[in-house]
């Protein structure tokens, strides 16, 4: 395992949705990406000891955030980072990220990919060094997700932004249909 791999954990939640825990290497800085479910994400992280740091969300609908307030209250001091876009839609954000930002993630940084097409303010996450892309609603493993608010315009540009990610590029979607 490269030294700036990134330890990646699924957590099943709900029917089919997959939440993921983060760790970044080298360090105690632990994530949570799209916790539509507190609860199975706060157990994992009690049975390992480990204390949240950062909770990421890459779009607003309740299956992706809905937990954000249970993990906030257990995990005062972890940062809820998540679209710009989407300050309306997901209530307590302390960092919110539009195209081509980045985030800090202990020795990583993710890059913040607008894609839109699912939902207007989606956003994907990416990490060069990490080889990891966390892409929400937007790329699965089989095809993409729904466009409920987005144009199919948008969801073929947003999918062809993630086409030209690196080829050793590990894909967490968001669900398994």
């Amino acid at each position: 395992m490269p030294a700036e791999q990134l330890t990646v954990e699924l957590i099943p939640a709900f029917q089919d949705n997959y939440i993921y825990l983060l760790r970044a290497p080298g360090s105690d800085v632990v994530g949570i990406v799209d916790a539509g479910d507190a609860a199975p994400a706060i157990a994992e992280l009690d049975r390992q000891g480990l204390a949240l740091t950062h909770i990421f969300n890459t779009h607003h609908h309740p299956d992706h955030v809905g937990g954000n307030g249970a993990l906030k209250e257990r995990f005062p001091k972890a940062l809820l980072i998540g679209p710009r876009s989407e300050t309306a839609r997901i209530p307590g954000m302390d960092i919110t990220v539009a195209d081509g930002d980045r985030v800090d993630f202990g020795s990583l940084s993710f890059k913040v990919i607008e894609v839109p097409g699912h939902t207007r303010g989606h956003i994907a996450l990416w990490t060069e060094a990490g080889a990891a892309v966390f892409s929400g609603d937007t790329l699965f493993a089989m095809g993409c997700g729904r466009m409920f608010e987005g144009t199919a315009d948008q969801m073929w540009n947003s999918l062809g932004k993630l086409k030209w990610l690196p080829s050793a590029t590990r894909v967490y979607c968001g669900h398994e249909y």
